[in-house]
């Protein structure tokens, strides 16, 4: 077997390199020692993204229609889906999927459980939404935006809570904005 088309995405997930051609509409699973295909499987049509999504699945981001798929590469079968208002940029991070896009309002970012697809925040940026990308501790934004993990500290209850801030460099007022905070019971 041999990766036909344009590639424009590539992700390495589960030991792994995943390549997602758009011309042919085809996933490719490479072994990364031999360069090899091992598998491919047919993908929906306007796939613009690619990202890990815990064992054994990928995140698909397409255009036309607006949304990101959770791809199950046992099945070869879409196996939850999340509709936005444009094409999407999306990451998985601090036990979430997190999702940009641009509704009439600007930028929203957007909480969702990524078992469930359940939206569970939804904070708007204030400027038109840019590519995502985690580091150890941040959840990072193109635009001027970095989410700043301040890290774990203990609320009344003794519960663990994480505060990611916006660090925009508009204005030192978003640079103090609690975005995104979670509780974790205390070990």
């Amino acid at each position: 077997m041999a990766v036909h088309g344009l590639v424009r995405h590539v992700s390495r997930h589960d030991g792994r390199v995943w390549l997602a051609s758009v011309s042919d509409e085809r996933l490719y699973e490479i072994d990364p020692d031999t360069a090899a295909v091992v598998r491919e499987w047919e993908i929906p049509s306007h796939v613009e993204g690619l990202r890990a999504a815990g064992p054994g699945a990928l995140w698909l981001g397409r255009y036309g229609p607006d949304e990101v798929v959770r791809f199950d590469l046992s099945s070869g079968e879409i196996t939850g889906r999340a509709s936005f208002d444009s094409q999407p940029a999306f990451v998985e991070a601090f036990g979430s999927l997190w999702v940009a896009d641009d509704g009439p309002e600007g930028g929203t970012l957007h909480r969702l459980d990524p078992e469930t697809l359940e939206e569970s925040a939804t904070i708007p940026l204030g400027h038109p939404h840019g590519f995502l990308a985690v580091g150890e501790d941040v959840l990072w934004m193109t635009g001027g935006v970095a989410l700043e993990d301040r890290g774990p500290r203990r609320d009344d209850a003794g519960r663990a809570r994480r505060q990611i801030m916006s660090t925009s460099s508009s204005d030192a007022a978003a640079k103090r904005r609690c975005v995104h905070r979670a509780s974790t019971p205390s070990s």
